[in-house]
């Protein structure tokens, strides 16, 4: 009988990034964005546009296009991430019980770092990765959402965490 799936979120559940992304939108737009600044607004957008003027400020295309391009599928860029304080202890145990599958509102360019990174602290954890979004020609972007991808699969479902 298969395991019940539990659904996992990747950044913020199983590793800490938001210092990481923060640092790379402040280095690459050249502005003295904080952590505090984005909870604030829980936009990248928002961030820059608090420190840049809106003729110099990068589109909402621009801006994920290129962290799609230069943060998001670099390996390098995520050397310095961990992950969350207790889950190299937990999530081994819960897929001893759960099949477990890693989903994350990324875009797709990102499944070989988050692969990567799952499998360095989590090694033959997660069954599976979703990245909800894919940047397309001419700024469209699609995707499959965590709810539908999550409904699609067969047999019980436990939860997104």
């Amino acid at each position: 009988m298969p395991k019940p799936i539990l659904f996992l979120d990747f950044d913020g559940l199983q590793f800490d990034t938001l210092e990481t992304i923060v640092a790379y939108v402040s280095e690459r737009y050249g502005i003295p964005g904080t952590v505090a600044q984005y909870k604030q607004s829980h936009s990248l957008e928002a961030m820059v546009r608090l420190h840049l003027p809106p003729e110099q400020a990068p589109t909402r295309i621009q801006l994920y296009g290129d962290l799609a391009d230069n943060f998001l599928s670099s390996l390098e860029r995520h050397r310095n991430v961990k992950p969350i304080e207790g889950s190299v202890e937990v999530i081994p145990k819960l897929a001893e019980k759960y099949s477990l599958w890693t989903i994350t509102a990324r875009q797709k360019v990102s499944v070989p770092v988050v692969k990567a990174l799952v499998e360095q602290y989590f090694p033959k954890c997660m069954d599976g990765v979703h990245c909800v979004w894919e940047l397309r020609p001419g700024g469209l972007y699609t995707g499959i959402t965590k709810e539908d991808f999550i409904k699609s699969f067969e047999g019980e479902k436990v939860a997104f965490v």
